[in-house]
Parts: structure tokens; C-alpha cells; sequence
């Protein structure tokens, strides 16, 4: 969890939206707080998520990411189009 830093350009989550255990669903109650005070975010959009954080708490201790970190995924592979041309084409 990073807090404070900019969001990468091409980033699919919102650093906010990293509450993979309870620290992280605290923090992100202290941004949410913060932020609606603000005025940088509307009522209706904090209200949806701090129902998405209320449902992170209750599955919180169900929940695991660092169960076996020897099958995380630590990088993705990407293909280019030709690659992937390329790669079908092997396969018939």
C-alpha cells in the first residue's frame, strides 16, 4: 500500500482501492474522509464507497494475499499483435 504517491498513468486501480487487509481499509476510511471533506468528491460516489469498504471489513478475515508467495504473479507478460500472430500460428 502507497499512499501519497501518483497514480501511474496507465494504472487499472486506484491506490485507494488497495485494501488487501485492515490497515489498508483504514487507510483508505482516512483518504475517503479526507476527500469528502474537500469537496473532491460527491456524497452519493463516498457513500458507495464506504459500502465497498464496510463489505472489505466483513470479508477481511477470510481474506488472504500472501497465502503462497511463490505462485504470485510478480509480472505480466504482453504480447504484441505480431507476437501473438505469430504465436497462433505456431499452434496450428
Amino acid at each position: 500500500m502507497v499512499r501519497g504517491v501518483r497514480t501511474p498513468p496507465r494504472s487499472r486501480i486506484d491506490p485507494m482501492a488497495l485494501i488487501e487487509n485492515e490497515a489498508a481499509i483504514q487507510a483508505s476510511v482516512v483518504e475517503l474522509i479526507s476527500t469528502l471533506l474537500g469537496n473532491q468528491l460527491d456524497v452519493k460516489r463516498g457513500e458507495l464507497i464506504l459500502r465497498a469498504l464496510n463489505i472489505a471489513v466483513r470479508n477481511a478475515h477470510r481474506v488472504r494475499f500472501d497465502v503462497d508467495e511463490r505462485e504470485m504473479v510478480r509480472e505480466a507478460r504482453v504480447e504484441t499483435e505480431h507476437a501473438a500472430r505469430e504465436n497462433s500460428r505456431m499452434k496450428r
